[in-house]
């Protein structure tokens, strides 16, 4: 932990009860990040951290503004995506690699993790919300496996997940910093470089590095913020490498189907990895029934539990809506 005593003093000022709000940058998104940093300080917190891709030039600032901002900084050397990049997933894929390095940086340092994109804005103290947060504890499994710390304080909160795609969206996360989530990061972080942040990050969390943490989703975080419309994006020079360190392959636990090594498509260390949508499966902590019990009188009250039976009538009304629209087209 000694080489997180730097980065303990620089960000020690923006925490709120332990708890900091951070976000990564590209160098002209600093006024994003000011903004956000306005609503935080107005929410209780002293400031955010920021985490910029490349060196910025905090001085066209006034002091008000900087003291908004923790500025660490950027990572040496670079961290580049290769060239299939170039264009409009850029930004997108520079932001995962910075994103999985910012959140592990700050659990390794001891503070728990608000991580969010610089478009959203903090409505208010989103802590007392996440507080009332509770792992199910009604006896529910998921694929036979009994929830984790049931009736506790997860150690991660997601936004409610894409059903699609079966994991859980980063744009907005909740980490405490436990051994089990400094795991997982740090095993995310690594991945990353071979895949989608959300996905590797689902993945670990659900049946590996992060298995020991507890989990659940909510609407309750979207609840605590709004989203501002970003600036037009400016033209960007795309800086990026052929080879990047080569990335760890899913756990051994895994549900999601990856073709088996050896194979065309398998896991690739020294590649970009995309997994079908087909092939993506529920977890313990980004089923459908898994959602955060608890309720906050800012939040909507969570689902009821997802049984084969609410399955069976939601398929009914799809295909309902489906007959009623094609019968309209007749």
């Amino acid at each position: 932990m000694a080489a997180a005593e730097p980065l303990r003093l620089t960000v020690a000022r923006c925490a709120l009860d332990s708890a900091v709000i951070c976000t990564t940058v590209a160098t002209d998104e600093l006024q994003l990040a000011v903004d956000l940093g306005r609503t935080a300080r107005a929410a209780g917190f002293g400031c955010i951290a920021v985490l910029p891709f490349d060196a910025v030039a905090a001085d066209g600032l006034d002091a008000s503004d900087r003291g908004l901002l923790a500025l660490l900084p950027p990572p040496t050397p670079p961290l580049l995506p290769r060239p299939q990049f170039c264009g409009k997933q850029y930004l997108s894929r520079r932001r995962q690699f910075h994103r999985m390095r910012l959140w592990r940086m700050l659990l390794e340092a001891g503070f728990h993790v608000l991580g969010v994109d610089p478009m959203l804005r903090l409505d208010r103290n989103p802590l007392p919300a996440l507080g009332v947060l509770r792992v199910r504890a009604d006896g529910l499994q998921v694929a036979g496996e009994a929830y984790l710390g049931a009736g506790s304080s997860p150690d991660v909160v997601g936004g409610t997940p894409g059903f699609s795609l079966k994991q859980i969206y980063t744009y907005c996360v909740w980490l405490r910093s436990t051994p089990a989530t400094r795991l997982l990061l740090a095993q995310a972080e690594a991945r990353t470089f071979g895949g989608q942040d959300a996905q590797v990050l689902s993945e670990e969390l659900n049946w590996g590095a992060g298995a020991n943490a507890s989990c659940c989703h909510s609407n309750c975080l979207a609840k605590q913020f709004s989203v501002a419309k970003p600036p037009p994006a400016p033209a960007r020079p795309c800086a990026s490498q052929a080879e990047l360190p080569l990335a760890p392959p899913p756990p051994n636990r895994t549900r999601n189907t990856w073709p088996p090594p050896g194979t065309a498509k398998a896991w690739k260390p020294a590649a970009y990895n995309a997994l079908p949508m087909a092939a993506h499966h529920f977890g313990r902590c980004t089923g459908r029934d898994v959602a955060c019990s608890g309720l906050h009188e800012t939040c909507p009250p969570p689902p009821p539990p997802y049984t084969r039976q609410a399955a069976l009538a939601e398929s009914r009304r799809k295909r309902g809506g489906a007959k009623k629209k094609k019968v309209g087209q007749t």
